[in-house]
């Protein structure tokens, strides 16, 4: 995912010169192609990631449209103050690419543990929030982001769900990757691709509907409504905290409906720090966060 949002907006930038990238001392490999053949649009601002997002809202006021890059809680929680009052208060164009999402830098420990940031970043006013779910995501929240104006996160993961070639996402809408049956999963960023298995483990017994919210604000709140009507289950999972993330931003939609038909469970990583180094296959094993475990979660759910 990292590569096809990177491309993408490096494809951007030839066309756009007003289009800066600023890293954080990372993503080498990834962003050679910036560093010597866009230098004048590059910059490396070390490991200062709260000076990185103050440099790119001056930038951003003065014309500019910054996309800043750097690991998940560094440039999240580490930054929180800059991106509340410097850029959202600023409404600055300022595009936050937050990588390592969940518990990708797993054997790093808690430090690199990425669980509490979107249900922080959807707190604050004016801050668009996004969670590719795959490379083809990726890619369109790239061209989003760029075409959205004012403050933006996305938090990307290693890996995703293989799809063939979209069509053109639309800003703030759900997609269905599949819809039969009474039976609504909800899954944003990586997780969708433990999903996709889980879905085929369920199907041997009765369909499933499986939809990607790549966007967590705006949030597609008739879609939501619309299920809840519809569906006789809605059934959320995210590699993240449930509280304030998917989980809680479909709970706010649907408490406040008058009537509906849908029951609706979340399914997360517990309200508890992690104790626990491994890699990320581990650690979402040890939170019943793998297709095997996600399937017999939503059966004892149903049944």
């Amino acid at each position: 995912m990292r590569a096809s949002l990177i491309r993408n907006i490096y494809n951007i930038a030839e066309k756009d010169a007003n289009l800066l990238l600023i890293t954080g001392d990372l993503g080498f490999g990834f962003l050679d192609d910036f560093q010597s053949k866009l230098k004048d649009q590059f910059i490396n601002a070390g490991i200062a990631e709260q000076n990185l997002i103050g440099v790119a809202t001056g930038l951003s006021l003065s014309g500019y449209i910054s996309f800043c890059y750097s690991i998940g809680n560094f440039l999240s929680l580490r930054c929180l103050e800059q991106i509340r009052n410097d850029v959202s208060y600023h409404d600055a164009n300022v595009k936050i690419v937050s990588v390592g999402g969940g518990f990708s830098y797993g054997p790093l420990g808690v430090s690199h543990h990425c669980l509490e940031d979107l249900a922080i970043m959807r707190a604050i006013p004016n801050l668009s929030v996004a969670v590719p779910g795959s490379k083809n995501e990726a890619r369109e929240i790239a061209r989003i982001a760029y075409q959205e104006k004012g403050p933006f996160y996305i938090r990307l993961e290693r890996e995703g769900f293989e799809e063939e070639e979209i069509a053109e996402m639309v800003f703030g809408k759900i997609r269905p990757l599949s819809n039969k049956g009474e039976i609504a999963i909800l899954g944003c960023g990586g997780i969708l691709g433990e999903l996709f298995k889980a879905k085929q483990i369920l199907e041997r017994k009765q369909p499933v509907s499986l939809y990607s919210i790549p966007f967590l604000r705006p949030f597609d709140e008739a879609f939501i409504r619309q299920l809840a009507m519809e569906k006789k289950y809605i059934i959320t999972v995210e590699e993240g905290l449930i509280s304030g993330g998917l989980g809680g931003s479909v709970c706010e939609v649907v408490s406040q409906m008058d009537s509906r038909k849908a029951k609706v469970s979340n399914i997360g990583v517990p309200h508890q720090f992690c104790y626990e180094v491994g890699d990320q296959m581990h650690l979402r094993k040890k939170y019943g966060l793998d297709a095997n475990s996600l399937a017999q979660q939503i059966m004892n759910i149903i049944s």
